[in-house]
């Protein structure tokens, strides 16, 4: 899961029960409501119940684990994963930080998303196609994929075909890809 995060205790924390394994994590509720508007409605307005539990059922809790961290640290956290690993699960925390509503978020996870991209040899990129396509990473994460459309070169897209990983979502996408007007500039989500 990675290196504890250092959660300051106060006499105002939030509890998340998360994954299908209930795991609990414990934070601030102040800091998770600063950096979440979606939080913070949750616990002020309406939602709001006395108790300050959210259940997260269906996150990957080491995905959230990082996602805290960044709310204490405003680092995004690194991991010990193989670089193809690694691509994965920035996209995978990307898409974590649009179901928050959280762009800072976001932005930091794609700065370190596209530098891997554009590193990558086709064997990554072909691994990080399959994760993104056949797996399916939070089905509508668009920029993930438009960054892979967008460093996919003619042979490297010819690669893909060859070994059986250009799959018809990958195909489709990239024939739109290429008669968009998508800029490496679309990359982040907000200006902050």
């Amino acid at each position: 899961m990675g290196p504890p995060v250092d959660f300051v205790v106060t006499d105002d924390m939030a509890t998340f029960i998360v994954g299908p394994e209930s795991q609990v994590f414990r934070i601030d509720r102040n800091q998770v409501m600063l950096a979440s508007p979606l939080f913070h409605a949750f616990f002020t307005g309406e939602w709001a119940g006395p108790d300050k539990i959210y259940t997260l059922k269906q996150e990957d809790p080491t995905l959230f684990h990082s996602f805290l961290q960044w709310i204490v640290s405003d680092v995004a956290p690194e991991t010990e994963e193989t670089v193809e690993q690694q691509m994965v699960t920035n996209a995978k925390l990307w898409a974590l930080g649009d179901r928050f509503l959280v762009p800072r978020f976001q932005n930091r996870v794609m700065n370190r998303y596209v530098d891997m991209v554009m590193e990558a040899t086709v064997s990554q990129l072909k691994d990080l196609a399959y994760s993104l396509y056949e797996i399916g990473i939070d089905g509508e994460s668009r920029i993930p994929k438009n960054v892979l459309q967008w460093r996919l070169s003619e042979e490297d897209q010819e690669a893909l075909w060859e070994s059986g990983i250009m799959s018809a979502g990958l195909a489709l996408d990239q024939a739109e890809f290429r008669h968009s007007d998508w800029q490496k500039s679309d990359i982040h989500v907000h200006e902050i």
